[in-house]
């Protein structure tokens, strides 16, 4: 019997990231009982994985061995904060307990622009179901009707946007794909239309290559060792030292990736702190 993922990732969550797993919290997690909780998913998963659980104090249990990753559960720091930022919103209103062990904090989460939420609700359904919508939007240029295919929904550090395509009015530019921000969006037909422009020929989204950048060396020297040590782990290819490679970005996200990346504040002062450069 193969138990559920979710069952899965949470006892892994608990066994390596919070080193303390315990069929009563489990199960508290799960909405189960512990009896459940232990015959079921951990015996089970013990049984099925060759990872075995050991023992980690005060009759919690941990993961014996990690060197090949998890399955199920976040392995990565960053993957974790995203998938806790995920739950504290699902518990936000809740009166039920935080089911895990720390609550994100992110003041962050109110620095983006909050479109309208039916504005936003009615470009995610078109996104979802692969159909076009009629907006009236804001550009620097002035306020525009549009037909808009989305086909992707995009995050990055100061808005959220739709990837699509957008055809003007007739007589007016010529369609293309762009990156439409729904709190711009001044209005909405809520009527989805089935003849949206599919993403096949937005070559930008599907085309995708290495992004390198280099440590500035106008940066002081206490700084650059603070930003070598933080992104070490980025830094691998020995033969360009204080060079980082991001793979796999989509041509459609590289200027995105190059704002959050070139400039940072230290204390009051903004450095220029990662300069793009080819990938050789």
């Amino acid at each position: 019997m193969k138990i559920p993922k979710i069952n899965e990732l949470c006892l892994e969550y608990l066994a390596y990231w919070e080193s303390g797993l315990q069929a009563s919290r489990l199960a508290r997690i799960l909405g189960q009982s512990r009896e459940h909780v232990q015959r079921k998913t951990i015996s089970t998963f013990e049984h099925t994985y060759p990872v075995p659980l050991i023992n980690a104090g005060k009759r919690m249990r941990k993961l014996a061995d990690t060197s090949d990753g998890l399955r199920f559960a976040p392995s990565r720091p960053s993957d974790l904060m995203r998938m806790l930022d995920g739950v504290s919103v699902l518990f936000q209103n809740s009166d039920d307990d935080y089911p895990f062990g720390v609550r994100l904090e992110n003041p962050l989460s109110g620095c983006t622009p909050e479109p309208d939420a039916e504005i936003f609700r009615a470009l995610y359904a078109a996104c979802a179901q692969k159909c076009a919508v009629i907006v009236q939007y804001r550009s620097k240029g002035g306020v525009f009707p549009m037909t808009f295919s989305p086909h992707a929904l995009v995050q990055v550090p100061d808005r959220v946007h739709f990837r699509g395509y957008a055809q003007w009015a007739a007589g007016q530019e010529r369609g293309r794909f762009i990156d439409l921000v729904p709190a711009r969006v001044l209005s909405i037909e809520h009527e989805l239309l089935f003849d949206a422009v599919p993403s096949a020929g937005d070559i930008d989204w599907h085309t995708k290559s290495d992004a390198a950048f280099r440590l500035s060396e106008d940066l002081p020297a206490g700084l650059r060792a603070v930003v070598s040590q933080e992104w070490g782990s980025s830094m691998t290819d020995r033969s360009r030292p204080n060079t980082m490679v991001i793979p796999s970005v989509r041509t459609a996200v590289r200027l995105y990736v190059n704002r959050a990346l070139r400039y940072r504040w230290f204390g009051d002062t903004l450095y220029e702190t990662w300069l793009p450069e080819p990938v050789k």
